[in-house]
């Protein structure tokens, strides 16, 4: 049985500020396109959907959690 207190084999590796880039760059990207599908709804179909109203409260409740 494999003691569970011993570092892994490469050493303790900090990963948590890479997490936080990847995560706000998925953020950043998401926004991108979500701002993308809204202009294009709104400057060329001169209308927005419900879906585009379940998008928009999807995104800011992620937000929240």
């Amino acid at each position: 049985m494999e003691d569970v207190s011993s570092p892994p084999p490469g050493g303790d590796v900090r990963r948590g500020s890479l997490i936080l880039i990847i995560g706000w760059t998925e953020c950043a990207l998401a926004m991108l396109f979500l701002y993308g599908r809204l202009y294009t709804r709104i400057r060329v179909n001169h209308s927005m959907g419900l879906d585009d109203w379940a998008m928009i409260i999807a995104f800011v409740s992620r937000g929240w959690s």
